[in-house]
């Protein structure tokens, strides 16, 4: 009941996790780079990924604080505007794919959502990734990105970014 199409498989939840935790970031841009076909550029060079946060300045953190501290960074808070809310529709699973007890929740998270559309109620929240396969399954970028890819993996080729003359 909880499971939401490919979103929900085991195997992108796993792929998409670090061996020991969740990965909200993994999880969003999947979403983007995979089934909308969109590129997200990589964090700037002199932001640190979270490992590599000062450990002295971060050891009393919680992960969503230093996750926080991250994002101070201009640039990184525009992608995380769009990544974050993406990324919330999948942490009620976890590193193996399996659906969590509510209480066991991320409680710091932002609203589930997909663009300018976000998961107001709470008690919805159990469905959210099967609401983010509908909205993802109305984008245009979807639909672009699924007959690409289908187009790849028949020919073997790139398809044409327009009709060529003549043909």
């Amino acid at each position: 009941a909880n499971r939401g199409g490919i979103l929900a498989m085991p195997g992108v939840l796993a792929t998409t996790s670090f061996a020991t935790r969740t990965s909200a970031v993994k999880r969003g841009v999947w979403v983007l780079e995979q089934v909308l076909g969109q590129r997200v550029p990589p964090a700037p060079p002199n932001v640190p990924a979270l490992e590599k946060q000062d450990q002295k300045k971060v050891a009393n953190l919680t992960l969503r604080q230093r996750t926080e501290l991250h994002r101070t960074n201009a640039v990184c808070a525009n992608c995380h505007k769009i990544l974050d809310p993406v990324a919330s529709t999948f942490q009620k699973f976890d590193t193996a794919g399996r659906f969590l007890p509510a209480a066991t929740w991320p409680k710091e998270l932002p609203q589930p959502g997909f663009g300018q559309a976000v998961i107001d109620d709470v008690s919805k929240y159990p469905e959210a990734l099967r609401w983010l396969g509908q909205q993802l399954t109305n984008d245009q970028r979807f639909i672009t990105n699924a007959v690409t890819v289908m187009y790849r993996g028949l020919t073997g080729r790139e398809p044409l970014a327009y009709p060529l003359e003549g043909t």
